[in-house]
């Protein structure tokens, strides 16, 4: 018997005051989290980390030809979209961004947005829908910024409506409700769930295990947990079968 699962592949919300003034250390301990193990090099976490940082530095130049910090996170969210997210692929992390094809999905892009967010001290919230994660910014005069990673032409929304409107399109989806502010720990777990569903659609549920353990530990949700559940049983009728 074959089952499919469904994972996130576009929406979230939580709220980033955890992340206001991170510095290099803290960046390079959401890299590591982010990296499967066998891409944990030192070298590949400095290089993505430089990569980071040095793009930042060059918003911080940026930022200062704006008069407002709408029209500066306008330029941001585009130019982002831009300069690493290039070709939307369901079955892709974090370290893909970095690759050269510079594929993403919306948690790897959220998670993206979402560091370079903190570094630039924006106070911020990740959404996660039945299918999908997003950010709002929340700024002194614009309390509500919303960036939708996989929407590379349309994606930026400040008018209360059109917010409204997109918020309830991702909360919304086939008949299930959902959106939950979550942590950018959270966010990382999310990464783990979609790799755990992408192997237990392969039926490969000793590896679908390992990732799931780790989302589990990143993000205790009640969907881990039963996928979690579900898959330690068919590991274990997949071995009484053998």
């Amino acid at each position: 018997m074959k089952l499919f699962i469904c994972m996130i592949t576009a929406g979230c919300m939580v709220w980033g005051m955890e992340g206001i003034g991170q510095n290099n250390q803290q960046l390079k301990h959401y890299i590591k989290q982010l990296l499967p193990n066998k891409t944990t090099h030192t070298s590949t976490i400095d290089d993505i980390n430089r990569e980071i940082n040095t793009y930042v530095s060059t918003l911080v130049q940026k930022r200062k030809r704006y008069t407002n910090d709408r029209r500066f996170l306008k330029f941001l969210f585009f130019n982002v979209h831009k300069k690493f997210l290039k070709h939307y692929q369901m079955h892709r992390d974090f370290a893909d961004i970095f690759g050269k094809q510079k594929a993403y999905n919306c948690v790897s892009a959220s998670t993206l947005y979402a560091l370079i967010l903190q570094q630039l001290h924006f106070k911020y919230t990740i959404h996660e829908t039945p299918f999908h994660v997003y950010l709002v910014v929340h700024t002194p005069k614009y309390p509500q910024i919303l960036f939708d990673p996989t929407d590379p032409h349309q994606g930026f929304l400040y008018n209360a409506y059109a917010i409204r409107k997109r918020v309830r399109h991702h909360s919304e989806t086939d008949g299930e409700k959902l959106n939950l502010r979550i942590s950018l720990q959270q966010l990382i777990g999310l990464q783990y769930y979609n790799q755990g569903v992408f192997k237990f659609n392969h039926q490969k549920f000793d590896q679908a295990l390992v990732k799931l353990a780790r989302a589990q530990d990143l993000y205790p949700s009640e969907r881990v947990k039963a996928l979690l559940n579900l898959t330690r049983s068919y590991y274990k009728a997949a071995l009484a079968e053998k």
